[in-house]
């Protein structure tokens, strides 16, 4: 039934992604007047949608850059997840399907992230950022939300933030934690890069959507 499901569930995206896409390759307007919404549910993991388990053995300093070598496989923990994976996938594959639930989500807690731009608090800048920049400098920006603090403050595509409320910017979670101290309705400051000149703009923060 699973297999079957997940085909079906393919086929339907196929057939309908394909001619969607086509479409909007095509047509300059019909990619502009889209592009906001593909642009803000980009960064949602089908995760969000879809129930998935995730087995990790942790981050570290380097995780997801280039200096993540090899050399930090911790090979124990791989092993200990692999032994747990086909102990459960033995017993599901024994047993009765389980039967999935939903759940309310839970409140955030004090430490919890929230979206790309966006901090527990509420406080939201509306960008959302391209991965980390090899030489850990400052943070690129690859899409602002129309409407949003970062629009308003005149951030574009393209522009590196490298401090935000004095804070130096390396990477997501240096955003966040700004962020997350921070309530709608403060200012920050904001020093960002735009074609290798520093400028400097100052952002009211907005209440996540």
């Amino acid at each position: 039934d699973t297999v079957r499901g997940w085909a079906l569930g393919l086929a339907i995206a196929t057939a309908l992604a394909v001619p969607i896409g086509i479409f909007l390759g095509s047509s300059d307007f019909a990619a502009t007047a889209f592009r906001v919404p593909i642009e803000f549910l980009r960064p949602i993991p089908s995760a969000a949608l879809i129930p998935v388990l995730f087995l990790t053995t942790g981050t570290h300093e380097d995780y997801h850059r280039p200096s993540d070598t090899a050399d930090k496989i911790d090979a124990a923990a791989l092993a200990e997840i692999g032994r747990i994976s086909a102990s459960a996938i033995e017993r599901l594959a024994g047993g009765a399907r389980p039967v999935y639930a939903r759940v309310a989500r839970p409140p955030r807690g004090p430490a919890e992230g929230g979206a790309q731009g966006t901090a527990p608090s509420g406080a939201f800048l509306g960008i959302v950022v391209s991965g980390p920049r090899a030489d850990r400098d400052g943070l690129r920006v690859a899409f602002v939300l129309p409407g949003s603090a970062a629009a308003r403050a005149g951030l574009g595509e393209g522009d590196v933030i490298v401090r935000l409320g004095g804070t130096v910017v390396d990477g997501f979670d240096d955003l966040r934690a700004v962020l997350r101290s921070k309530q709608p309705g403060d200012a920050v400051r904001v020093v960002y890069l735009r074609d290798g000149l520093a400028h400097t703009t100052s952002a009211t923060l907005g209440v996540r959507p």
